[in-house]
């Protein structure tokens, strides 16, 4: 794919992101205005119901949320809770299931779904999220598998041995204290950040928006495969144009969308 080629899809995807997040703002915005005028609902706090609880032992997560924020973290025992009637749980071949099969359209506040497993190594994850937050701390995985919307997202000690693929949708990425193997990110409109090391062959498109690169090994263990979009590319604060740069073990390949790129070795 050429640099012109690069920017069209980024400019077509950031604008299909746009009128998608502008069409399902609109649609809440009208609602909630009827739903005050009429007093359908209220504004109160919600409180989180354990949607399962149980000593059985998972090797894999598959979670499907809309609008709601999710939170995977470690804990006790494995456990889902949440802040919405329509989310359930369930367990099948050794797979964790959560879904959110629906949501109110009257309902004024974000509601939450918090996954604990109680250990800090799983083989593969997927999460496809909606418009809601997510956040993953303290975790480890042979694969993650994340389909992003518009909501932010915070990856805190967050480990992956073999293959991550992540989709960008309309919000801000962070990523902290991460190790990942294999990274391919796909970006859509925002900022991204990452913090941590990279290892093995890794493909990040920058999309729509800022990407930052803090990487724990010094310049020599990484080839750099930099291809510019419309912004600026910049290795150890020193501009770049397009070609590779250094010739270590860890392949980046980064393809510049719309904004700057920035990427700082140790």
């Amino acid at each position: 794919m050429t640099s012109a080629q690069r920017v069209i899809k980024a400019i077509a995807v950031g604008f299909a992101i746009f009128l998608i997040v502008l069409i399902f703002s609109s649609i809440l915005i009208g609602l909630s205005m009827v739903g005050h005028i009429f007093g359908l609902y209220h504004d109160v706090s919600k409180e989180l119901t354990v949607v399962l609880e149980t000593d059985y032992a998972v090797s894999n997560l598959e979670i499907d949320v809309s609008t709601a924020d999710l939170e995977l973290v470690l804990g006790s025992r494995l456990m889902v809770s949440s802040t919405d009637s329509n989310v359930r749980a369930y367990i099948e071949n050794g797979t964790l299931y959560v879904e959110e099969d629906d949501f109110d359209w009257f309902d004024t506040i974000n509601d939450q779904v918090i996954v604990q497993v109680p250990t800090e190594y799983l083989d593969f994850v997927s999460i496809d999220a909606g418009a809601g937050k997510v956040s993953l701390s303290s975790l480890k995985f042979s694969k993650l598998d994340l389909s992003l919307g518009a909501g932010n997202v915070s990856l805190r000690s967050v480990i992956v041995t073999d293959e991550v693929e992540m989709d960008g949708g309309a919000g801000k990425v962070t990523i902290e204290d991460a190790s990942f193997h294999n990274f391919s990110y796909d970006g859509g409109v925002g900022e991204f950040e990452f913090t941590g090391t990279l290892t093995g062959s890794n493909d990040l498109d920058s999309g729509i928006g800022t990407m930052t690169l803090h990487l724990n090994d010094s310049e020599e263990e990484y080839t750099f495969i930099l291809s510019t979009g419309i912004g600026s590319v910049s290795l150890n604060q020193k501009g770049c144009s397009s070609g590779t740069y250094g010739s270590g073990p860890t392949n980046v390949q980064v393809d510049g969308g719309i904004g700057s790129i920035a990427i700082e070795t140790m």
